[in-house]
């Protein structure tokens, strides 16, 4: 009789083990669908920029303060392509290709070029340079049919 009860203090134990394996895989899979689902952009906008570049420097503070603010709600993803030194290409190649967008500019790796990419398709939709107006960009980025998909 002990012996069964010592059997089945083990089974439940072990039960207890796999639930609460199970309640943290369970949570684990909800944390990285919710932030899938807060980072699945339409629109790719890709800041190519260096320390070097008196234009890229020139226009930082805008585009952080004049720009980049409007798309707060995930529809438009802003990175940089830093092309200062090796290092820093190497870094910035690194977090474009974990969104699979390092082909569609990798010939045209110029400090000072904005490239707007379609997210569905990974390809170039436009590309400008980045000293122009924040009339000109916020009418651009506006005006892709990629950003609103439900007014097609």
């Amino acid at each position: 009789m002990l012996n069964n009860l010592l059997i089945f203090d083990n089974k439940m134990k072990f039960a207890k083990y796999i639930l609460g394996i199970m309640v943290i895989a369970i949570a684990i899979l909800f944390l990285i669908n919710s932030s899938n689902a807060q980072s699945n952009p339409s629109l790719f906008v890709i800041i190519q920029k260096s320390e070097n570049c008196i234009v890229c420097n020139g226009n930082s503070e805008r585009w952080s303060k004049d720009i980049i603010p409007h798309y707060s709600n995930g529809e438009v993803l802003f990175l940089y392509n830093d092309l200062t030194d090796e290092n820093t290409r190497v870094m910035s190649k690194t977090q474009l290709d974990s969104y699979g967008l390092y082909d569609a500019i990798s010939i045209k790796l110029i400090p000072g070029r904005v490239h707007v990419i379609d997210a569905r398709t990974k390809s170039v939709i436009t590309e400008f340079g980045i000293d122009e107006s924040t009339e000109n960009v916020l009418k651009t980025l506006n005006g892709s049919p990629n950003l609103f998909p439900d007014s097609r």
